[in-house]
């Protein structure tokens, strides 16, 4: 099951990290010291590259991308080194749960409370680390 996960939570990085570069080469990379919401319009879609809808949220953004829903968020202000922030995408449980919800593949992580109690499993095991509210994988935190 831990494996499962792991995959899943690798997997939402991963079309994140595909949604960011589409981005960039849409809106360009934010200037040096403000926000990707200075380039990015509030709502629209980019179908020529996957993307049937989004729209921006707080600091960050909700996208249909191909056949699924991927919602993130841009920085972590409260990321233990803010200079690192912009490196690594924060895991929220309701994002990642609306995500699984999306690929159809896990009814169980597709609720929140089951979910969340999996992830921080995964904290105990040493995989993940959870900083306030939110979840990051603990390889890439070691990778400072």
């Amino acid at each position: 099951m831990n494996d499962d996960l792991i995959k899943l939570v690798e997997a939402y990085l991963e079309n994140v990290d595909v949604v960011l570069s589409i981005f960039k080469t849409k809106v360009g990379e934010p200037a040096e010291g403000s926000s990707w919401k200075a380039n990015i319009p509030d709502d629209g879609n980019y179908l020529e590259s996957d993307i049937s809808k989004f729209h921006r949220h707080g600091v960050g953004i909700w996208v249909y991308y191909k056949d699924r829903f991927v919602d993130f968020d841009f920085c972590d202000l409260n990321f233990p080194n803010p200079a690192d922030a912009h490196k690594f995408i924060t895991i929220d449980v309701a994002f990642l749960a609306a995500f699984i919800k999306s690929l159809k593949v896990s009814e169980r992580w597709s609720t929140y409370s089951t979910l969340q109690e999996d992830l921080d499993n995964l904290v105990n095991k040493g995989i993940m680390k959870k900083i306030e509210y939110k979840y990051y994988l603990k390889s890439d935190l070691d990778k400072l």
